[in-house]
């Protein structure tokens, strides 16, 4: 059951890893504006 939930720990990180990459260069486009 270990490997289940850290298994599930890492795809909610690379899940929450993406959308801050996502939101990084939003955020980076209305600091320039």
């Amino acid at each position: 059951m270990s490997w289940k939930t850290s298994n599930r720990r890492s795809i909610s990180a690379s899940t929450l890893a993406r959308a801050a990459l996502r939101s990084i260069p939003s955020k980076a486009v209305g600091a320039a504006r």
